[in-house]
């Protein structure tokens, strides 16, 4: 039977879900080949928890918008530390806030809205694009005036040392406000 509160109810009530989103102003959303991810998870060695992510929301702020696919990109072997011989050489670590406003809850792991991340070297993993941008989604060249969601439906789960970053297949100077939403779960 399905929670009357929503799907995500009972792990928000547990303390378990987090979000992470861009400013207002919004970020592009990077190429595939990209090493300077803008909005990133990084669930470290040592997290203790297993990252369940659940939604990812875009909402066009200004710009015109490329045809493209937008997916994830991810890594494993993530590591525990900023460094050259990590994934990342530099990662700005924005503060998770608990989906239970209030709650005090803190996340074991680390997200960044900054758009100021760079990885070591570029990567080529590619989970399945969440939604397409162009003519079809928008009825101008500019960026969409709705938001688009993504439901993950459980589908993709980062183990301690994997990292995950929204790309798009094409690049586009269009700016998106973007929150990624997740749960952690502890290690069993």
């Amino acid at each position: 039977m399905d929670n009357p509160l929503g799907k995500f109810a009972d792990q928000v009530a547990e303390g378990n879900v987090f979000s992470v989103s861009t400013l207002v102003a919004g970020l592009a959303i990077p190429i595939s080949t990209t090493t300077a991810p803008t909005l990133a998870l990084w669930n470290r060695l040592d997290s203790g928890v297993r990252v369940v992510p659940l939604r990812y929301v875009i909402a066009g702020v200004s710009g015109t918008v490329a045809s493209t696919a937008v997916g994830f990109q991810y890594a494993t072997g993530a590591g525990r530390e900023v460094g050259a011989t990590e994934v990342y050489s530099v990662f700005s670590n924005t503060t998770p806030v608990p989906a239970r406003l209030g709650s005090g809850a803190v996340s074991n792991i680390y997200a960044s809205a900054a758009g100021t991340n760079t990885l070591v070297a570029a990567i080529v993993a590619w989970i399945s694009p969440a939604f397409h941008l162009g003519k079809e989604v928008i009825n101008t060249d500019i960026v969409p005036s709705g938001s688009l969601i993504y439901d993950f439906e459980g589908l993709v789960q980062l183990e301690p040392g994997t990292t995950i970053f929204p790309a798009a297949a094409a690049a586009s100077g269009a700016l998106f406000q973007q929150t990624l939403y997740w749960a952690e779960v502890p290690l069993s």
